[in-house]
């Protein structure tokens, strides 16, 4: 199984490389990270070319001509990928060693499933647990897990990237495109471990 990480970036210099030394810690790593920058003015393309010399998987780094918004940029990244399960990311995250492992597992056991989804450990700042998950909160709110949309934490399947892809301008969310699609048809499954901050 091939496998992707779509990352969507902009400005995010102060945070960016520790959720790209993230990936490298995997205990499976990724065959691709494609990102796609929504026209940065900080030193976002320099960490990340830097990052590409080392890395050992393949990186793209790609500029949008004019600026997109978080939907479009996403989009512009998904767009990219060619991996069998693509993994969404955020710039400022920083993922577990074992999630990707772990979520493909997941979708291995799991054949309907188009998304797959992860809890995450909310923090501060300084990525200091605050004591929450994201899928804690929903439960605690008593909302159903038709509530977690949070695209951070999800895994797509190809199949459901070709059949929804592009997003539709005018789309607010590019999680809650890609969700709404794999929930339409009972194709998406939360597993309970928090697997990143």
């Amino acid at each position: 199984m091939k496998i992707s990480i779509a990352m969507a970036t902009y400005n995010g210099a102060q945070y960016i490389q520790e959720q790209l030394q993230s990936f490298v810690d995997q205990t499976r790593q990724p065959d691709e990270l494609i990102i796609t920058d929504d026209c940065y003015t900080d030193e976002t393309e320099v960490i990340i070319q830097e990052f590409a010399k080392t890395a050992p998987f393949t990186v793209a780094f790609h500029r949008n001509e004019k600026n997109l918004g978080y939907c479009g940029n996403f989009n512009a990244a998904l767009m990219k990928t060619t991996g069998d399960l693509v993994f969404l990311s955020d710039q400022d995250d920083v993922w577990f060693p074992e999630k990707i492992e772990h979520m493909i597992g997941v979708a291995e056991r799991n054949p309907q499933a188009l998304v797959v989804m992860n809890d995450a450990a909310l923090t501060d700042g300084e990525l200091n647990e605050v004591g929450l998950t994201k899928v804690g909160q929903i439960r605690s709110a008593g909302f159903s897990m038709k509530s977690f949309v949070m695209g951070c934490c999800c895994a797509v399947r190809r199949d459901l990237l070709d059949f929804c892809m592009p997003i539709p301008a005018g789309i607010k969310g590019h999680d809650n495109w890609i969700v709404f699609f794999a929930e339409a048809v009972n194709g998406k499954v939360v597993d309970d471990r928090v697997l990143q901050y």
